[in-house]
């Protein structure tokens, strides 16, 4: 099917074009791929960008997912964004049609049921103190993400001018698909404190991989004797949508 795939002709194009184009078509139709597909697939580029599409074995796919992505949960979020991707290119005639591509053969990762990690009180305020002496820039999204307890796309989507120090509500900007936004959501007093050390109270709360960074920067950092700083930090606590859900209601 491959070699003659029944007068369906298809372009030899390479990985860097197709992407260039998928994203390109992405971004016309309004979609925000930043959070998604321009945080997997420029990895993707990277190993196979001046290749043509149709070359690409599952073999080569499955080392590269391995090699790079080894974690389930993410093994599988760029197994499927490649997936998309390589659909795409037989919808648009970059690989041969009727064909299952060689992206679609690879398999998903079983990922092993685990609790939610819950960040404690104790933890938060550590990070809080850490984060405001060491990365300001992050505070906000990090005070919004424990206290208010929103999505990660959320908090990304975030804007200064929704948040009303005063009358102790946050209207959300943006929310995820059949979710409500415009909706409100109450600010403890704790979280006020916090957000009104924050610099540059306008516009953006935060970039849109602030989350992310967090997440890394907390994981990373060590105490003089190399040590991991936070502890008791839950290994799975950053993988969710938010922090923690309102850790520290109290004032704590």
């Amino acid at each position: 099917a491959w070699a003659a795939p029944s007068g369906d002709a298809y372009e030899q194009v390479t990985v860097r074009e197709a992407k260039n184009q998928f994203i390109a078509e992405k971004i016309r139709r309004g979609i925000d791929v930043k959070a998604s597909y321009e945080k997997i697939l420029p990895h993707f580029v990277t190993k196979f960008g001046e290749r043509t599409f149709a070359t690409l074995s599952k073999t080569e796919i499955v080392a590269w997912l391995e090699e790079r992505f080894p974690r389930p949960i993410t093994h599988n979020t760029a197994r499927q964004r490649v997936v998309t991707l390589s659909r795409w290119a037989r919808k648009n005639k970059m690989l041969p049609r009727g064909v299952e591509t060689e992206a679609e053969q690879t398999e998903t990762k079983r990922v092993s049921e685990t609790e939610v990690g819950i960040i404690t009180a104790d933890v938060f305020a550590q990070l809080l103190h850490y984060f405001r002496a060491q990365f300001p820039h992050y505070l906000a999204p990090l005070a919004i993400a424990g206290f208010c307890g929103l999505r990660r796309s959320e908090i990304h989507g975030q804007k200064w001018e929704n948040i009303n120090l005063e009358s102790l509500q946050l209207r959300v900007t943006t929310a995820k698909k059949r979710t409500p936004a415009n909706r409100l959501v109450p600010i403890a007093p704790a979280a006020v404190e916090w957000l009104k050390l924050c610099p540059n109270r306008t516009g953006p709360l935060c970039t849109n991989a602030a989350i992310d960074r967090i997440r890394e920067i907390a994981r990373a950092a060590k105490t003089d004797d190399g040590k991991s700083r936070f502890v008791p930090l839950p290994g799975n606590a950053f993988r969710h949508s938010c922090i923690s859900h309102r850790v520290a209601q109290t004032g704590d």
